[in-house]
This record gives C-alpha cells, structure tokens and sequence, in this order.
C-alpha cells in the first residue's frame, strides 16, 4: 500500500505512436492497427492541428479486414489530404463499438513540413 505522500503511475488507456515527420504534399504508408475481438466495430483517424485544439482538419474512414478474432483497421493519408497542411497535427484513432460507445486506440503526432509544390511558379 502506498503511503500519503507518494505518486502513483499514471495509466494511459491507449496507445502512442512515435512522432511522424512528412512533407507537405506526400501520400504516407498505409496505417494498419489490429484490434482484437472487434467484428463489430468501426474505426476513424482524425487529424486535429495542435495549434488550435479540437480544430478537425481532417477526418478518414478506416477499412476494415477481419481474420479470426483479429480486425485490422487501416487508412492511408494521400498527396490529395496533406498539400494544403503545414504544421504540426495530433492523428487520432477513435474505435467505436457495437454500443456507439468510443475509444481512442492510437495517437501521435504527425509534422507536415511546408514546401513550394510542384508546378508552382514564383
């Protein structure tokens, strides 16, 4: 038993990604994120610029592919999603039950850094 006085650990009920770094107007490797015991579930990643919290720059659908008792969700961010950010943003993997009850699976944040892009003229 702990005594007064000391700190106990703090407990994270999901899961971090390391901090990502692209440039504007890339398409990224697809995100894939298992989730077990998930049939019945959806999945969505939300972009949010950290500058202005709760700011949803940008919204995705996850597909969903099931193999067992295993689900896999996955999204891909395209050149089309990113050539107009710049910044830094927080990826958010919300995963929603049978309930309509939600969760956040997966975070981290995602860098996008700013450059002229092709065909841009001075």
């Amino acid at each position: 038993m702990k005594k007064a006085g000391d700190f106990m650990e703090k407990i994270k009920f999901y899961e971090e990604i390391s901090p990502m770094e692209c440039m504007q107007g890339d398409t990224l490797p697809e995100f894939y994120i298992p989730v077990e015991n998930a049939e019945n579930c959806s999945m969505c990643m939300i972009l949010e610029n950290t500058a202005f919290p709760g700011s949803r720059v940008l919204q995705r659908a996850c597909e969903k592919a099931v193999e067992e008792d295993t689900v896999t969700f996955s999204v891909q961010l395209t050149s089309e999603d990113t050539k107009n950010l710049a910044g830094m943003y927080r990826m958010t993997f919300w995963l929603t039950d049978e309930n309509n009850l939600t969760y956040v699976k997966l975070t981290g944040t995602l860098t996008v850094v700013q450059i002229t892009q092709k065909g841009e003229s001075a």
